[in-house]
């Protein structure tokens, strides 16, 4: 089994909960090792919630790249940690978004990008059926 690690961060919160799910990644990979670790992502939906709660919609756009800095600063500090601990291999780094929410800085800093697709789906026996895939 493969099993993808993720450290959630909240923009707004001076890397509180970044930093303390930081320490506990720390601990589980040299507790453990990586023989089972497919990557770390870091941040879930940081390029959507960063967008909306600036009022912008182009993750690409000057306030999309503003966004995109704060999450590469933390891609980038997860890259030097996890390496700093000389693990026995190197652990690939990515992110997580919603599909169209990507920024292309952000996707040239990791090595893999997970999205996320919510599907509505209407049927005659459940008129609205939310189902995330």
């Amino acid at each position: 089994m493969t099993v993808y690690l993720g450290n959630y961060l909240a923009i707004n919160d001076n890397n509180t909960a970044y930093d303390r799910q930081r320490n506990e990644l720390d601990a589980a990979l040299q507790t453990y090792g990586v023989n089972n670790i497919g990557g770390v992502t870091v941040g879930n939906e940081v390029m959507l919630n960063y967008l909306t709660a600036n009022g912008a919609t182009d993750p690409n756009s000057a306030t999309g790249n503003q966004g995109a800095e704060l999450l590469i600063a933390d891609i980038n500090d997860t890259r030097t940690n996890i390496t700093s601990l000389n693990l026995s291999r190197a652990v690939p780094i990515g992110t997580s978004d919603a599909g169209s929410y990507f920024n292309n800085e952000v996707l040239g800093a990791v090595d893999y990008a997970v999205c996320f697709i919510n599907i509505l789906i209407q049927t005659l026996s459940q008129p609205l059926l939310h189902r995330s895939v």
